[in-house]
């Protein structure tokens, strides 16, 4: 996520934040999708629900997986941002675990911090 549009439901809700990578929305991978197919995901109906499959960044390092629902709302802007889906991990394959970390520089490799949060 590059930006939140202000005043939209994620920004509103506080459960996305600038850094979350978003891999699915309403349980359909989004890293092939092209802008359009992705608007048409999760745009759509005010009032109607939305369900993200979001990676968030933790102060330790670790991405945590997170199953968040917003409603959409009508927005009274778009976000002058292009809108590119360029992940940088490989989404989960099946929704469970998220794909371990990266090393971090200077620190060694230890076991996974917590269970992914299910749906």
């Amino acid at each position: 996520v590059k930006a939140l549009a202000e005043g939209g439901p994620a920004a509103v809700s506080g459960l996305v934040d600038v850094g979350d990578i978003v891999t699915a929305a309403n349980n359909q991978l989004i890293n092939n999708l092209s802008h359009v197919e992705l608007a048409t995901l999760v745009l759509g109906t005010e009032g109607t629900a939305v369900v993200l499959d979001v990676l968030k960044r933790t102060p330790d390092g670790p991405l945590r997986r997170e199953v968040v629902r917003l409603y959409r709302a009508i927005l009274n802007s778009v976000s002058p941002l292009p809108l590119t889906v360029t992940p940088d991990v490989t989404p989960p394959s099946s929704f469970g675990a998220p794909p371990p970390p990266p090393p971090r520089l200077g620190t060694a490799r230890g076991e996974a911090q917590g269970e992914a949060q299910g749906a």
